[in-house]
């Protein structure tokens, strides 16, 4: 079969098919690093534990795509593709619904079965729609007893069967792998379970993928028979390839759970025996289209090309060349961003090679013309970190190899000027080379470099900077401001960003030797507008104008602390939010001030709070950013954005964020003050998104679902006065009680006295930890259907829990929103608890009745079908068993900020 063979690499066809070639060919074990590469895996991908079932029908997805364009899009089809026909068939009336249904492999259960024919009858189980399940058939009112189930009228020529060995325990609410015995035959004849069976859906066993270990971590190996007319099964383990007997490639692998063995069957692959022969029969050189394998041979030679580069790559050298047209189009600190310097192509460059030699190269890449030399001037990083020229290369240098010029550096840097050749003076033993930087603050501060200088030690610096107001490249602002002596010099310098000199000194004097830069600054009432456009076009405003920047001593401090941060909003925390220039020594007031600034009208600073990035989240910080801890570590931009705790702290992309809130307090209040976030639900938690008819509209901002902060004395609070507070904050009536409930993972785990104490939650600074469950607040009242059914009777709070129809249960567990209702003390029966819940929920009734009720306890899920049984909780406390209804989910989950590597889901991205 022939696939796409399409001239980038990283496809999945080629990658697939190079592996096979390899496989069939090669003598030693098959990369398969260009495979991973092609499913748009990175490393973390590709050392990750990934489901082999679900990666399976990823790539049968895309190679159907892609062998389209050999027009040959039904090819993986007529392999791997059966049929089945879903069927609903009413009892009592002559109704009968079918839906016909494509698949690519079969998911067949394994606990609870001891062979694989028993895993197909429950496939094919037929189940009875009766009772508060009745089936509404189309063209009749009544609700009728109906039989839904499957039939196959059609198996693949390759059947892929897929183990449920993974399965959601509810009991635990964990996933857990199933290690029970199953057995499976070398072949398995499935006649019977083809509804018009044509008589070959007999297979032989081709395949046994095994999954050894448990649900966190695992390996997979595989046992194949490749040919059909031998009875040889092969171990394949990574890179070793083992003969074995059939009995350790099938007995062995049914699995057992006494004693337990991790090892078992988790996929199987079976092949009709009619079409055995012409699907596994061996490949033959002809075989291999021709094209195909001349690229795969071609990419062989390239690889091997770079194998030897990779080998010879100690005997090469890195050169990077700096122009001096680069360095007058430079509009900040230092000479030039150095990662954005040139550099030559590596495999030209031989460490024997000689400077004259790399002198012709360098001509010949910067295109001289026969009037034209270099002047070639070797950089050297200094002790303060600066790169600089250090000496100019001479004709002595003509015959010294590139690695003695290079030092101890493995980088040969090097700043080249091209001049005429009737201009080339030779440098005297007592000149240096001097750069020369021009800074103006108005009317948007501007720093541009303006040339270089051939400057006489013994000469004062206020000679120098006349002779470079001669130069042609000099803007005629700065020529006028050198002549009316009405300019401040600095030299560019670390630590300190500049320091002033005085320019009556020689440069002897001043200590300043060859690669120095000098900073002009203009008066504030020069407007500096000579400069090339490539400059004045970059110019922008500082800092969004909040602060001056009116020397070149602030401009450089601007140029080194300054930072790009982004801040979003935490209620929307995957959103983008604003950007703003900060500095890294602003403190936390300043960065909240800046924001409050960007906010617009009415936002108030110290009502911001900030949180910085948790790379356990991805996304925000539990607890804020606290004065307390700022005052500890020190109150800069920098020390917040490092409080992520992990290696290189701001400087990725990810910290260069943080999440403001804004709060109803002043933020030194919450220092003195415990604060309790809360959620305040007027409706209790009934309303399902979705589902529910919606809550009449108000005005009352009380009688509106509201999460908040609140804050009340330390260590002697109570829940009552976080109620009291909640009731002055959002015009609670002081009547109306509330009852506080702590809600974790979907389910109410109590209902907190009022009286219980405050607890003092102490934010760990290392983690962001805080209490593991939600605070809930909500009316304490019956309403008036509870009311008129409770009468004068004893009750019980029940909470009742939601849980997801079909597969969403296995692997999703609770959603949603639970909430309380009142249950008799003696009991109810079934069908008056689900209308009650019903009318709570604010369900229509034929929704409603294919919403199945359910019992839960710590160890078992009952349905309650019998709408004439009596219920009772059984139980004072709340959580011990609870109720559940089952029911489409309507909304997907809450997202958080990001995923971490291993919760990715698995994708070809391709």
């Amino acid at each position: 079969m022939e696939l796409p063979t399409d001239n980038d690499d990283d496809k999945i066809p080629f990658a697939l098919q190079k592996v096979f070639y390899e496989l069939q060919n090669g003598v030693t074990p098959v990369k398969t690093k260009r495979l991973t590469k092609s499913f748009g895996w990175d490393s973390s991908d590709a050392f990750t534990q990934q489901d082999l079932h679900e990666l399976n029908r990823l790539l049968c997805s895309h190679l159907e795509e892609a062998m389209k364009k050999q027009n040959a899009k039904n090819k993986i089809s007529e392999l791997f593709e059966g049929k089945l026909v879903n069927f609903i068939q009413c009892v009592n009336i002559d109704y009968t619904s079918t839906r016909d249904e494509a698949f690519f492999d079969l998911n067949l259960t394994v606990q609870g079965n001891k062979t694989i024919y028993e895993s197909f009858d429950r496939y094919l189980e037929v189940e009875m729609l009766d009772g508060d399940n009745k089936y509404r058939a189309e063209g009749y009112e009544e609700l009728q007893d109906a039989k839904r189930g499957v039939k196959f009228s059609k198996l693949p020529p390759v059947l892929q069967l897929h183990l449920k060995r993974f399965e959601f325990d509810y009991v635990r609410g964990i996933n857990v792998k199933i290690n029970d015995r199953l057995e499976f035959p070398g072949e398995l004849d499935l006649r019977d379970y083809v509804e018009k069976s044509s008589g070959n859906e007999v297979y032989s066993l081709h395949s046994v993928l095994v999954h050894v270990g448990d649900v966190h971590a695992g390996h997979y190996y595989v046992y194949i028979r490749p040919f059909a007319e031998t009875n040889q099964w092969y171990k394949f383990d990574d890179e070793t390839v083992t003969l074995v007997s059939e009995k350790e490639a099938i007995d062995e692998n049914f699995g057992s759970p006494t004693p337990r063995k991790l090892s078992n069957a988790y996929m199987l692959q079976y092949v009709q025996q009619d079409k055995a022969k012409s699907l596994l029969k061996k490949v033959e050189a002809e075989d291999v289209p021709k094209a195909l394998e001349e690229r795969i041979l071609l990419d062989a030679e390239e690889e091997e090309n770079r194998r030897r580069e990779r080998d010879d790559f100690h005997l090469f050298m890195d050169v990077a060349i700096v122009r001096e047209e680069s360095l007058l189009c430079h509009n900040g600190a230092d000479l030039i961003p150095w990662d954005s310097a040139e550099r030559l192509d590596r495999r030209l460059i031989r460490k024997s090679m000689l400077f004259r030699e790399l002198a012709e190269l360098v001509a010949g890449h910067l295109g001289l013309d026969s009037h034209q030399t270099l002047r070639v001037w070797r950089l050297c990083q200094r002790q303060n970190g600066t790169i600089r020229p250090d000496r100019l290369l001479t004709s002595d240098d003509e015959d010294v190899p590139l690695s003695k010029l290079c030092g101890l550096g493995s980088e040969l840097q090097l700043l080249v000027q091209t001049v005429p050749k009737s201009e080339v003076e030779a440098m005297e033993t007592d000149e240096v080379m001097q750069f020369f930087k021009v800074f103006a603050p108005k009317p948007v501060p501007v720093l541009a470099c303006i040339g270089s200088l051939a400057c006489n030690r013994s000469a004062t610096m206020k000679h120098s900077i006349q002779q470079l107001a001669k130069l042609k490249s000099v803007p005629r602002e700065l020529v006028l401001a050198v002549q009316a002596d009405n300019i401040t010099v600095f030299e560019e310098d670390t630590p300190q960003p500049v320091k002033p000199i005085d320019i009556e000194k020689t440069h002897d004097e001043l200590e300043l030797g060859t690669g120095d830069i000098i900073v002009i600054q203009l008066p504030p009432s020069v407007l500096l507008q000579s400069l090339p456009p490539s400059i004045l076009e970059k110019r922008s405003t500082p800092l969004h104008g909040m602060r001056e920047v009116e020397t070149a001593s602030d401009y450089f401090m601007y140029l080194r602390n300054r930072i790009h941060v982004e801040f979003r909003d935490l209620q929307k925390p995957a959103e983008s939010g604003i950007m703003l220039e900060l500095l890294k020594t602003d403190t936390y007031r300043q960065t909240r001030k800046a924001l409050s600034h960007a906010l617009g009208v009415g936002s108030n600073p110290d009502k911001i709070r900030l949180y910085p990035f948790d790379i356990v989240a991805n996304g925000p910080r539990q607890d804020s950013l606290s004065l307390a801890q700022l005052n500890s570590r020190g109150d800069s931009l920098e020390n917040m954005l490092e409080m992520d705790y992990r290696p290189g702290g701001y400087t990725t992309m990810e910290s260069k964020i943080f999440w403001y809130e804004y709060i109803d307090y002043d933020l030194e209040e919450f220092e003195n003050k415990e604060e309790v976030r809360i959620t305040w639900r007027y409706d209790c938690g009934t309303y399902i998104q979705g589902a529910s008819t919606g809550i009449p509209e108000t005005k009352d901002k009380w009688m509106r679902t509201k999460v908040l902060s609140v804050l009340v004395p330390f260590h002697t609070s109570t829940y009552e006065d976080v109620t009291k507070e909640m009731k002055k904050k959002l015009g609670i009536p002081s009547e109306i009680p509330i009852r506080v409930v702590e809600v974790k993972s979907s389910y109410v785990c109590r209902i907190v006295p009022l009286s219980e104490l405050v607890p003092h939650v102490v934010h760990l600074p290392s983690t962001g930890a805080q209490l593991d469950y939600e605070l809930r607040a909500e009316p304490d009242v019956l309403d008036d259907v509870d009311r008129h059914h409770l009468g004068s009777g004893e009750y019980s709070w029940v909470s009742v829990l939601h849980i997801p129809k079909g597969n969403y249960l296995a692997s999703s567990g609770y959603f949603g929103d639970p909430f309380l209702i009142p249950v008799k003390v003696e009991g109810e029966k079934v069908g008056v608890l689900r209308e009650r819940i019903r009318r709570k929920v604010r369900v229509k009734e034929e929704e409603f009745d294919n919403w199945a009720l359910f019992s839960i306890t710590v160890s078992s899920t009952d349905p309650l079908d019998d709408v004439e049984a009596t219920w009772s909780e059984g139980s004072d406390e709340i959580g011990s068993i609870s109720l559940a209804i089952e029911h489409t989910r309507r909304v997907p989950p809450k997202r958080t900020y990001g995923l971490m590597k291993y919760d990715k889901p698995l994708v070809i991205k391709s």
